[in-house]
């Protein structure tokens, strides 16, 4: 078997044509050497997959640092939810105040309508009398 027809067996294929030629280990030093290049390959390949996945796992993460940097905190909830409380109490004494002085307005004009029926009340009085 040549090493690049070594090369393409598989891990398992390799070990079982290694060991099933014990007998015929004439070259030693040829076996021990396409072994550490298995090995090397191995490791090498092994080691570009954890690069990737490491790749991948930083724009993940950099992907959920942004999506948290964009993602409002909670005293960032709290101010907000005070404030809007707050315009809320401002709109409510608004309108208490409002309610308060359309109820004056209507009493002074009931007043106003009544001390004009009054003056009309006198100056029919006084015609009456002016004219007798």
């Amino acid at each position: 078997v040549t090493r690049n027809e070594f090369a393409a067996m598989d891990p398992p294929q390799q070990l079982e044509r290694l060991m099933g030629n014990l007998h015929d280990w004439r070259d030693v030093q040829g076996v021990i050497k396409t072994v550490f290049q298995a090995l090397c390959d191995v490791a090498h390949a092994q080691s570009h997959a954890v690069r990737e996945l490491e790749r991948r796992t930083g724009e993940m993460q950099e992907e959920l640092y942004e999506s948290l940097r964009r993602k409002a905190d909670v005293s960032e909830l709290r101010d907000a939810r005070l404030q809007a409380e707050e315009e809320a109490d401002s709109v409510l004494e608004g309108q208490r105040r409002s309610t308060s002085e359309v109820q004056a307005l209507r009493n002074s004009l009931g007043e106003l309508h009544a001390a004009m029926e009054k003056q009309r009340a006198e100056v029919h009085q006084w015609r009456s009398g002016f004219e007798a």
